[in-house]
């Protein structure tokens, strides 16, 4: 049961980087890739969204995972890694919200021009 608790601890860390990465790339996206349609904007907000929920959702199911095969007694073990990767994912949504908005905004002003 040890190393299944340790696997799942270190799977929830893996899904914080995915997490971070993916806030990243958004980032990165967003500065040099302004998308030229709205269609193109659509699909970066999807993915980047997307992509945050699934690694989140795995660290749900983990910490779940962990819950109901240990007990409640081992929890402190993976509630760290999954706050973690909770707070995370509200990060990435701001993000996502606030470069959508910006997006937006230079889209419109660029097909104004």
């Amino acid at each position: 049961i040890f190393y299944l608790q340790q696997w799942i601890a270190d799977s929830l860390i893996a899904f914080n980087g995915v997490i971070s990465l993916t806030i990243a790339l958004t980032l990165l996206a967003h500065r040099f890739f302004l998308p030229r349609t709205m269609r193109a904007l659509g699909r970066t907000e999807l993915a980047t969204t997307g992509a945050s929920v699934i690694a989140a959702g795995a660290g749900i199911v983990a910490l779940e995972v962990n819950v109901r095969s240990t007990g409640l007694v081992e929890l402190q073990l993976t509630i760290v890694p999954y706050s973690q990767s909770l707070i995370l994912l509200l990060f990435s949504f701001v993000i996502n919200a606030v470069l959508f908005f910006i997006s937006l905004h230079f889209w419109r002003r660029r097909r104004k021009d």
